[in-house]
């Protein structure tokens, strides 16, 4: 039935799709095209819907693809183990590839070493498999690619009975295509007041994120991290001589191009974290015969389904030729969907607009991305409701305001101290207008408790802003206040020490909040306007295709120096 499925059929409008690559295949044959990260990322929810593959001639090539999201497990593999006595076992070949074995074993605590002998022969080192009485394990061993037989030659390093025979059973995982892993560079922590630190994770691009790995310098640790709604123990033990780690997050289901991973801190100290390796869902498109041509990406009119989505199984079982694609670029004929729409456009205002301040977009003209930084959102009105865009007739411009507030890097801050009886204060000069979204104090003191003021300076009196207890042994050396508002020109801190000597203070840092808007910029230029009261939220139909407006190709705008628009706003 398979080879009686079309490969050519009637070319959908290419103009519909903002990206497009070039495809180098063979004209004959089942074919294989790996898909790059961010096309799987971005589309990757109907891949078979949002994707057009012309042929030279103009013609639509028949496609379907497979994501490595669709996990093949096995529960019940019994059949497939066979002990060998003195811990060695025998797993059967199996129909697919497989990246993995899982062991199934019923002892609550173990310490093994296990090595692997595929049909290659030689057996090659697997690495460690444990469980800890605490419930934590890593239970996982990779094997060569392939689909077997395979035999597992199982050691105890625990000092326990080296004639194991108590696998229950071996769990086959494989992953077509395997999931894509990213190394990226992680922020400098920011300390929460619960006493965790956020760590923020900056992808390249749109990433459909499935699992994570913490790349960690710390020899000895045990700490719960938490990202994206899952959470787990992360640790590195050592047991006999060796060192057991587990600093992997799975369950991840983050369709985003940045994430917070959140890890709890010891007393205060944050996890000396180097990096994230990142593991997100790779997809594959399969063709029949197909020849090389063009891929056009991130359609927004789905097309119907080609017959050979009915046939992924038989394709992957056939032997597939490779085939290769550049990255995708903007496509020169694509129109954005809100311009085929008519609604990115300034329309006239009726009355003058009430906001004082004002701000150039700088960028060249067509859709932009804009960091909205922290002196916007301190004069801003709450969630920028009084926030547009308006273009040099002073016309409104359409935005779509991006969902969820970012963390911007921490700032050290140069402060002074002065004794004031048994009263510690600290001030450090800040920019007036931009609010603050924590406060962090360093020490290297850890044996004490003291009471700590924010409090703003009103000349002949002081405001409270927060007070908190910092109990070195419990918070550590390290005290994070939430704070999330403008504290005026100067950040003042009191410590109260009673009668005790003062603790020194190594260090204040602050981090702002940041947030992004989406926006096309017309020909005679925009800007930003802000700094009104009682200004609803604008509605705009743009919002209809906010879904669309995220993920399409849009350049980087800055945001000009600030200058005063007009008068307050009655």
């Amino acid at each position: 039935m398979m080879m009686g499925l079309l490969s050519l059929v009637l070319a959908a409008d290419p103009s519909a799709y903002p990206y497009v690559a070039e495809v180098q295949a063979p004209a004959s044959g089942i074919v294989g095209l790996m898909l790059p990260p961010d096309v799987v990322g971005r589309w990757g929810d109907d891949l078979n819907r949002t994707l057009l593959y012309l042929s030279p001639s103009g013609e639509s090539v028949a496609y379907t693809t497979v994501q490595s999201k669709d996990r093949l497990t096995r529960d019940n593999l019994d059949s497939f183990v066979r002990s060998q006595g003195g811990g060695t076992y025998g797993v059967s070949a199996f129909a697919r590839p497989v990246d993995a074995l899982i062991l199934q074993v019923g002892r609550d605590a173990l310490v093994w070493q296990v090595r692997v002998m595929s049909s290659g022969g030689g057996w090659t080192n697997a690495g460690i498999v444990w469980k800890m009485a605490g419930g934590s394990e890593r239970m996982v061993v990779p094997v060569p690619a392939g689909e077997g037989p395979f035999v597992l030659k199982v050691t105890a390093l625990d000092g326990s009975d080296t004639d194991i025979d108590d696998v229950m059973g071996i769990e086959l995982a494989a992953l077509t295509p395997p999931l894509t892993r990213e190394f990226v560079e992680v922020s400098e922590p920011v300390l929460t007041e619960e006493g965790t630190a956020q760590y923020t994770v900056v992808l390249p691009g749109i990433r459909h994120v499935r699992g994570l790995h913490l790349q960690v310098k710390n020899d000895l640790y045990r700490r719960s991290l938490r990202a994206g709604g899952a959470s787990t123990v992360v640790e590195r033990v050592n047991v006999g001589g060796y060192s057991l780690e587990q600093n992997d997050l799975n369950g991840l289901d983050l369709r985003t191009d940045r994430f917070v991973v959140e890890v709890d801190t010891d007393r205060g100290d944050p996890l000396d974290i180097t990096g994230v390796d990142v593991y997100s869902t790779a997809a594959m498109l399969l063709a029949r015969n197909p020849g090389s041509g063009q891929l056009y990406v991130g359609g927004l009119e789905p097309q119907d389904a080609f017959d050979l989505e009915f046939a992924r199984n038989a394709l992957l079982l056939a032997g597939l030729v490779p085939a290769s694609m550049t990255p995708p670029a903007v496509n020169p004929a694509w129109v954005p969907p809100p311009t085929r729409e008519g609604i990115d456009e300034g329309f006239q205002v009726a009355d003058r607009l009430p906001q004082r301040w004002e701000r150039d977009l700088i960028g060249d003209p067509g859709w932009v991305r804009v960091a909205v930084d922290a002196s916007v959102l301190g004069r801003a009105a709450w969630d920028l409701q009084d926030l547009r865009v308006v273009d040099s007739q002073d016309r409104l411009v359409p935005y779509l305001l991006r969902p969820g507030q970012q963390v911007g890097e921490p700032e050290d801050l140069v402060f002074t101290r002065k004794e004031v009886g048994n009263i510690t204060e600290l001030r450090a000069p800040v920019v007036q207008g931009t609010p603050i979204r924590n406060v962090e104090l360093t020490t290297d003191r850890l044996v004490f408790q003291r009471q700590v003021e924010l409090v703003r300076d009103r000349g002949a009196t002081v405001e409270a802003i927060r007070a908190v207890t910092w109990e070195g042994t419990e918070r550590g050396r390290r005290l994070s206040l939430r704070l999330d508002q403008d504290i005026g020109a100067e950040l003042m801190i009191r410590i109260y020490n009673g009668e005790n000597p003062p603790i020194p203070i190594e260090k204040i840092r602050i981090s702002r909040p940041e947030r992004e808007i989406l926006v096309r910029i017309p020909e005679g230029g925009a800007k930003v306007v802000y700094g009104a009261r009682k200004v609803s939220p604008p509605e705009y139909d743009l919002a209809l295709l906010s879904e669309q407006v995220l993920k399409m190709p849009v350049g980087t705008a800055t945001l000009g120096p600030e200058q005063q628009r007009g008068k307050p706003a009655l």
